[in-house]
């Protein structure tokens, strides 16, 4: 009983001093889950609305923005097929700190209207890191990657040491 009460104790004050609250988290998914559907549906009004100001994006191309005007304006250039359907796993959420928080989501079904891979049915996976800002909680940074090999049902795979 002695060692039990100051373990409680501490776990108590670490979850309510360091921790988050479901609120906290729900606002970050939702900040994971907005950069999927959001774009999907070409609205880039609500799909800027989810950075900060001074936020970075890494496309999977390679292109490179700064600020939540430049991030929707490389965003645009995309045009999105109607074929397009909104999919995705649920974001895996991991908090750094209370007011930082690290995503990776998984999406598929991106099927793009015009260019090099015009027709094709694309999935990937997007790392996203969250502060709580005065205003609620946005994107910092954000990473995207494809699923470069086109397996089928992408979805992330825990390593397993082979």
């Amino acid at each position: 009983m002695k060692t039990f009460l100051p373990t409680f104790v501490l776990l108590m004050v670490g979850q309510f001093a360091f921790g988050q609250t479901s609120k906290d988290t729900a606002d970050v998914k939702q900040l994971a889950e907005g950069t999927v559907i959001y774009f999907y549906n070409g609205d880039m009004v609500s799909f800027a609305n989810l950075f900060d100001t001074n936020a970075t994006f890494i496309a999977v191309t390679g292109l490179f923005a700064k600020g939540k005007s430049q991030i929707a304006d490389m965003h645009k250039i995309w045009k999105i097929d109607s074929a397009t359907v909104t999919k995705y796993k649920q974001p895996i959420i991991n908090f750094a700190t209370k007011d930082i928080a690290v995503s990776y989501i998984v999406w598929d079904g991106l099927v793009f209207g015009e260019g090099p891979a015009k027709g094709t049915v694309q999935s990937g996976y997007l790392t996203i890191v969250s502060q709580r800002t005065k205003s609620g909680w946005k994107i910092i940074s954000a990473t995207n990657a494809l699923n470069f090999r086109g397996l089928k049902n992408f979805d992330l795979k825990p390593y397993s040491g082979k």
